[in-house]
């Protein structure tokens, strides 16, 4: 059968991005036993779904429909491998940085909040650049 073992992608994909069966469905417009037979492969997406599921899953099709025995697609962003092995190698360092306490009122009105505008520079630069920014740890000296 052409399409063995795309029930296990997708329940893999899936539980990597943390949906459950009917997370899934409703984002994907379909019936929650509808997803459950995917995964078991007693049924398949309907080809309309594919751009839905790839979308939807932050997934390739590549991955989906790798079917030949024992053969993988080359690693590439898409893949679930590629993120695990770059994953592997991205430990995250903390930025930290320190000030005197003329600046630290600021800090203490972000921290209230949650540090809105540090997270939203990090997902600008990342978005934008590509660049992940790590954790930065703010010292009140």
């Amino acid at each position: 059968m052409p399409l063995k073992g795309i029930g296990n992608r997708i329940k893999a994909v899936r539980q990597d991005r943390g949906y459950t069966q009917k997370q899934l469905a409703g984002l994907l417009g379909v019936t929650e036993q509808a997803v459950s037979k995917w995964e078991r492969e007693t049924s398949y997406p309907d080809i309309s779904m594919l751009d839905g599921i790839s979308e939807v899953m932050d997934c390739s099709l590549d991955y989906l429909f790798q079917y030949k025995s024992g053969k993988k697609n080359l690693l590439d962003q898409d893949s679930i491998e590629y993120r695990i092995e770059t994953s592997r190698h991205l430990l995250p360092d903390i930025i930290s940085l320190q000030f005197g306490e003329n600046i630290v009122p600021l800090f203490v009105e972000e921290d209230k909040k949650g540090f809105p505008h540090i997270n939203d520079l990090r997902c600008q630069i990342a978005s934008q650049w590509g660049i992940i920014i790590p954790v930065i740890h703010i010292i009140f000296n």
